[in-house]
């Protein structure tokens, strides 16, 4: 019998084969799609940013998607750095240098912010449905703003906070010691 993860499969070694032949082919090429995937993603979100905060396109919807960029780009970037040192870099070297304490701290700092910054940005799409829906709601009665672009920042910024605060067991679980 074949376990895969908590998954019993029965007579499925071959499952087992393929996935091991997969990740060897896929472990070489993953650090470097993961950069250009992270160069590009970033740019791209700083042309979002760019383009929904020029004057004609405020809105609600825009700077709420504007935040949900700003999330993007910060744990795209963070994973840029990390995989670049821990999986280009260092791991072709046996420096001890490459995993000091200054790394180890990175590493700390770059699994929270990663995790806040990307459940915020899905909170904040929830956020774009459910203002989705009330509009639809609302759109029988007549046009009107539902809720204003200010407001949208002091929402996505509770929202950074909700899930910050929420995170703070998974903080609590990880240390960085020598």
């Amino acid at each position: 019998m074949c376990e895969m993860g908590a998954i019993p499969l029965r007579n499925a070694e071959w499952l087992a084969d393929a996935v091991a032949v997969l990740h060897g082919a896929y472990a070489h090429i993953h650090p470097y799609m993961a950069v250009a995937l992270c160069l590009a993603g970033t740019a791209m979100n700083a042309v979002t940013v760019v383009v929904l905060t020029r004057p004609s396109m405020l809105s609600p919807i825009n700077a709420i998607l504007c935040a949900v960029a700003i999330c993007d780009i910060l744990v795209m970037t963070s994973v840029l750095v990390f995989v670049y040192h821990f999986l280009i870099s260092a791991s072709f070297r046996c420096d001890p240098d490459d995993y000091d304490r200054m790394w180890a701290y990175f590493l700390f700092a770059h699994s929270q912010s990663t995790v806040i910054l990307h459940a915020t940005s899905i909170w904040l799409t929830v956020l774009l449905a459910q203002i989705r829906v009330y509009t639809i709601r609302r759109a029988t009665t007549g046009p009107s703003e539902a809720i204003t672009a200010r407001a949208t920042g002091g929402i996505a910024l509770v929202t950074l906070c909700v899930v910050a605060l929420v995170n703070i067991p998974n903080f609590m679980t990880f240390e960085v010691s020598f």
